[in-house]
């Protein structure tokens, strides 16, 4: 067995720790998962890439601004930035189902 030590910035240990230590795993079982897989795919085993969906392209802007300039003042889930996530969506939806559930007492 080989012993391998990095660095990595506190914050990003902390809540690796913090994940890990709820699923009842170890750091090193991570690793050496990522390690196994690493080589089944023969590169990393995620898409290593920047997200599209959380940078504010120069089209995207005109494009929302002619949408405002037109009135269009909702858009879908989908449309919405990419650090919106389920959770966030839940919680608006209980409180509009809330409020139109007071509207009608």
């Amino acid at each position: 067995m080989t012993q391998i030590s990095f660095r990595i910035e506190d914050d990003l240990k902390t809540e690796a720790d913090y994940i890990l230590d709820r699923i009842g795993m170890s750091m090193s079982s991570a690793l050496g998962i990522f390690i196994r897989q690493l080589i089944v795919h023969r590169g990393i085993p995620f898409e290593v890439r920047i997200p599209d969906d959380s940078l504010a392209s120069p089209a995207r802007i005109q494009q929302a601004m002619r949408d405002f300039d037109n009135g269009r003042r909702n858009y879908s889930y989908h449309e919405l930035p990419g650090d919106i996530d389920d959770e966030d969506v839940g919680r608006v939806s209980s409180h509009r189902r809330t409020r139109r559930a007071k509207a009608l007492v």
